[in-house]
C-alpha cells in the first residue's frame, strides 16, 4: 500500500490477536492498522480453513462462466465467490441482473493486452487487495473538513482472467497453469556500510518485470505516499514535451518539487492490469504545472496511449527506473539493496524498509551472516 503510513507493524509469527489502547498514551497509525491486518489475517485463514482454497456457496454462488448468445463475450454470473479467503462478490445494484460481461469488467479494464483471439484458454478469478485513496474515490474525503486528508480504504478487487492454453487438459496438467501459480519472484537483501538512519519508511519497487538482467526498480523514502491528480495534460509533438496540470489540495500544500524529481505518471486502468507507468523527470515547474524533459520515442508511444485513460494521477520517486543488476546500488544512509541473481521479477512486487534514528536501527530479517533475502 502506497499510503503515508509509518511502518507496518503486523508479524503473523508472533500470533498476537489484539491491539490494546492504555489511558494517557499516544495513539499511533501504526498500532491502529496492526489491529486490522490481525483481524483480517483471522477471518482470511479462517475463511481457508473452513472453505478451502477456493468455493462458492450454494445459495448466491458467483462467477458461473458461460458464453452469451453470439459467441463473441462470455458471461460471469452475479453472486459470491472465495479465493484464499478473500470474499469476491459480483453482485450488481440492479437485481434483474444475472451476469456480468467478461469485456465489461469494473474491475478490469479491457485493453489490447487482454483482448483475446479465437483458441483455447483456460478461465480463472484472480483476487487481490487495491489500496484506494480519495484521489480514486472523492466519497472518501470530508468535504466539511475543507479538503483535508483523513483516511484511505482497502479494496478486494476480483478480475476474471484468460490464460492461453495449447489445448484441452485437466487442469493439473497445464504446464502453462503451473507456470503461472508456481512463479517465484526474486528477493533482496540488504547490507549496510555506514548507519546513519532517519525516521523513514523506504518503499522499493520492481518497475519492469524481467529476468536479473531485464527488470528495473525505483525507491521512495515515504512510501510512495505522495500522489496527485491529473487535471489536464499537454503534449508538444516538436520538442516530445509533457506538461501535466495537477489538483493541488490542502493536503499537498507542504509538498516541495524539486528539479530533476522522478514521477510516475499512471492511470486506474494501469493500476487495475498491473502494468507500470511512465516515468518522467521533472524539468519547471509553475504553481499546479507541471514541465518535464523531453521524451525518447518509446516513452511517447506510452503517454499517447496513456493520455486517454480514466484517472490519471502524478506519483513522486526518489530515483528514476534503474536495472537492478548494476554493482552498486546505494539506497539512503548507507544502506546497499543486493537483488538475488537468476530469478524473475515481477511489476508491482516491492519491500518496505522501516528505519529509526533515535536507535539508528533497521527493520529488516538478520541471520548470522547479516541481512537475509526477503521476499517481496
Amino acid at each position: 500500500m502506497k499510503g503515508d503510513f509509518s511502518k507496518q507493524g503486523f508479524k503473523p509469527h508472533k500470533h498476537y490477536s489484539s491491539v490494546r489502547m492504555q489511558q494517557g498514551r499516544v495513539q499511533l497509525d501504526a498500532d491502529w492498522n496492526e489491529q486490522m491486518d490481525i483481524f483480517d489475517h483471522r477471518l482470511q485463514v479462517e475463511a481457508v480453513d473452513l472453505i478451502g482454497q477456493h468455493g462458492t456457496p450454494k445459495q448466491k454462488a458467483g462467477f458461473k462462466i458461460g458464453v452469451n448468445e453470439d459467441g463473441s463475450d462470455l458471461n460471469i454470473g452475479v453472486g459470491r465467490y472465495y479465493v484464499n479467503g478473500w470474499l469476491c462478490d459480483n453482485s450488481q445494484a440492479d437485481a434483474n441482473v444475472h451476469s456480468l460481461r467478461y469485456s465489461q469488467q469494473p474491475d478490469y479494464p479491457l485493453t489490447a493486452d487482454n483482448t483475446r483471439q479465437p483458441g483455447y484458454y483456460l478461465v480463472y478469478l484472480d483476487a487481490w487487495q487495491r489500496h484506494v485513496t480519495a484521489i480514486d474515490d472523492s466519497e472518501i474525503r470530508e468535504v466539511a473538513l475543507g479538503g483535508a486528508d483523513t483516511t484511505t480504504r482497502l479494496q478486494t478487487v476480483s478480475q476474471v482472467k484468460l490464460l492461453p492454453i495449447v489445448g484441452p487438459k485437466p487442469v493439473h496438467e497445464l504446464a502453462e497453469w503451473q507456470t503461472l501459480t508456481q512463479a517465484k519472484s526474486g528477493r533482496l537483501r540488504l547490507e549496510v556500510q555506514t548507519p546513519g538512519f532517519a525516521n523513514q519508511l523506504y518503499r522499493v519497487e520492481i518497475h519492469q518485470a524481467g529476468n536479473y538482467e531485464q527488470a528495473t526498480f525505483k525507491w521512495s523514502r515515504d512510501n510512495a505516499a505522495i500522489v496527485l491528480a491529473i487535471d489536464k495534460n499537454d503534449y508538444d509533438d516538436k520538442l516530445q514535451e509533457v506538461e501535466l496540470e495537477v489538483k493541488r489540495t490542502k493536503a499537498d500544500e507542504h509538498i516541495r518539487f524539486r528539479w530533476g524529481n522522478s514521477l510516475e505518471l499512471s492511470s486506474q486502468v494501469r493500476e487495475l492490469c498491473g502494468e507500470s507507468g511512465l516515468m518522467l523527470k521533472l524539468r519547471e515547474i509553475n504553481g499546479s504545472r507541471f514541465k518535464f524533459e523531453a521524451l525518447s520515442d518509446e516513452q511517447v508511444l506510452l503517454f499517447k496511449q496513456l493520455r486517454n485513460e480514466p484517472g490519471l494521477t502524478l506519483r513522486v520517486w526518489n530515483s528514476k527506473a534503474m536495472p537492478i543488476n548494476q554493482a552498486e546500488l546505494n539506497l539512503d544512509n548507507g544502506i546497499r539493496l543486493i537483488f538475488e541473481p537468476g530469478q524473475t521479477y515481477r511489476t508491482g512486487d516491492y519491500w518496505l524498509i522501516s528505519t529509526r534514528a533515535i536507535e539508528n536501527r533497521l527493520d529488516w530479517p538478520k541471520g548470522p551472516e547479516g541481512y537475509q533475502y526477503c521476499a517481496p
